[in-house]
């Protein structure tokens, strides 16, 4: 599934890695939510642009009796 190669550790990585053993996850299911912790963050800021730029047209659309067209 993931090779054995060194990713560098993002934020959400480490975070993940220190609270493993404060909810008892096991090694495996660790490294699994921390890959997951890593691809989060590429999606989350994929979200938060796509939002800044729909929230950016819908600022520059004229407004019809009180709504955007």
């Amino acid at each position: 599934m993931s090779s054995d190669k060194p990713r560098p550790q993002g934020a959400m990585n480490k975070l993940f890695q220190r609270q493993q053993p404060k909810v008892g996850a096991r090694p495996g299911t660790g490294r699994l939510l921390r890959s997951f912790a890593e691809d989060d963050c590429k999606r989350i800021a994929l979200l938060i642009q796509t939002w800044l730029e729909a929230d950016e047209r819908r600022q520059h659309k004229p407004l019809v009796r009180g709504r955007v067209k």
